[in-house]
């Protein structure tokens, strides 16, 4: 059985729904779970996994193996809370001021209410600190949903190719740059995805380095609100109807629309 399948089987959901309190795991949730540290193309199997995890590290530093859900809602759900800190700080300074300037012998209440100001400026810092790496996680989600696009692109590219049997990746790797930009033009490939099709080797590595994406992950995340204003939206978009024969939001709507993660949300 390879990592894959040993993730989705129900050997293994059915702990990770205990686990995470989950009552039910649907079909294209399960296919979106992911090991970490992440299989290697070469691990046929879940024992040639964990044999060469268990080879790489010693003992005392070897990491241990975790079932990873992919990000999707924090980067949102900590956003409204900082917006909701923001208010609340807004309000208590309001409030100090109307207080300051219409009580002059109320030094107690101001006190207290500077207090209750310096906790929840504490605590909107404590947010901004949460804030970057939940930027962070998104475009490393994004990279890898990229990455996965232009590699099926340049699979398309060498199918069309005369005389290649061999689609391998390794394949990819020797071919695609060697192909002129004129031969792409014909191809009807957009030439902003040129520079990513002569790194082929570069994306090839940098994304079996991680777990695979959904195009329907892909789509879903560039509608975002995190990304559906942002230069990537307008970089990727465009990569759909090549790639995948419909428009980003028809990818997007083939998803079922909800993650793990709208079920299960960390308190801290």
């Amino acid at each position: 059985m390879s990592p894959t399948s040993f993730v989705t089987s129900a050997e293994s959901l059915s702990p990770i729904k205990r686990r995470a309190h989950l009552p039910t795991i649907t079909e294209n949730q399960a296919k979106r779970l992911c090991l970490r540290p992440p299989p290697l193309p070469t691990d046929r199997t879940i024992s040639e996994y964990t044999d060469r995890i268990s080879s790489m590290y010693p003992s005392d530093d070897r990491p241990t193996i975790q079932v990873a859900i992919p990000f999707e809602k924090t980067w949102k759900d900590v956003r409204n809370e900082l917006s909701s800190l923001k208010a609340q700080n807004a309000d208590h300074e309001k409030r100090i001021t109307n207080q300051g300037n219409t009580i002059v012998d109320q030094g107690n209440t101001i006190t207290a209410l500077q207090d209750e100001l310096t906790g929840l400026k504490a605590a909107i810092d404590q947010v901004a600190k949460r804030q970057a790496p939940a930027e962070k996680a998104l475009k490393e989600q994004l990279a890898l949903c990229a990455g996965n696009a232009i590699i099926k692109l340049a699979g398309q590219i060498l199918e069309r190719c005369p005389g290649e049997t061999d689609h391998s990746t390794h394949r990819l790797k020797q071919v695609l740059p060697t192909i002129p930009p004129n031969k792409l033009h014909e191809m009807n490939v957009p030439s902003k995805y040129f520079p990513f099709l002569r790194r082929i080797s570069e994306v090839i590595d940098a994304r079996n380095i991680s777990a695979h994406n959904t195009p329907e992950a892909f789509a879903q995340l560039l509608l975002s609100e995190a990304f559906r204003n942002s230069s990537n939206y307008f970089v990727w978009k465009d990569i759909f109807p090549v790639v995948y024969g419909a428009s980003i939001e028809k990818v997007a709507a083939r998803g079922d629309g909800k993650s793990i993660l709208d079920e299960m949300v960390n308190s801290d």
